[in-house]
């Protein structure tokens, strides 16, 4: 889906370039995020437009007198009920939808500046945000890597230096011995 490709593309702007390269790409996961938004409203709408229509017609039902007054408030009431049930699952759903995506925001945030302690909300659905989750734990597996290397090459660094810097030393001290074992030699010559 839609979050699943945004989603691995953003981790691997991260992981190639860091949060310079994988910070801005948090506008178009946002505008996804927003898009997902839209289409709820959208279901949201469309219940309301069904439930008004219900109404109109239950209204027309009472007016036109070809229904019993008992068949007319059944009518009236059952759109209602469906329409509010429609609105509190949908209400619920947009709930839930953007909580996972701020936490799996919140967690990418941590991820991109070393912290991959909290865990991953959403890893075991089948979904987008599914997917979205499964791109952010690649990312955080990714940078939990690269902090590893990073750190090798210091450590191997740092030995490669201090190898250097004795064998320097020890290069300098006995070029200096032998300048010094010279100098004494030509001095004894000289008395």
């Amino acid at each position: 889906g839609p979050y699943h490709a945004l989603g691995v593309e953003m981790a691997k702007a991260y992981v190639a370039g860091g949060p310079a390269a994988g910070n801005p790409m948090m506008v178009p996961f946002d505008e996804k995020a927003e898009a997902l938004h839209g289409d709820v409203s959208a279901l949201s709408s469309a219940v309301d437009k069904f439930v008004d229509a219900q109404v109109a017609a239950s209204a027309n039902v009472l007016r036109n007198g070809t229904q019993t007054v008992e068949a007319s408030q059944m009518f009236a009431v059952v759109p209602a009920l469906i329409g509010l049930v429609a609105a509190l699952l949908s209400f619920v759903m947009v709930s839930r939808i953007a909580a996972l995506m701020r936490r799996l925001a919140a967690v990418t945030t941590k991820a991109a500046s070393g912290d991959t302690s909290e865990g991953l909300p959403a890893l075991d659905r089948d979904d987008e945000i599914g997917m979205l989750a499964k791109a952010v734990q690649t990312f955080r597996i990714k940078v939990e890597f690269a902090d590893r290397e990073r750190e090798e090459h210091s450590i191997r660094a740092n030995r490669d230096r201090s190898t250097a810097m004795t064998a320097m030393a020890e290069k300098v001290e006995g070029e200096t011995g032998e300048a010094v074992g010279q100098v004494a030699g030509l001095v004894e010559q000289m008395s």
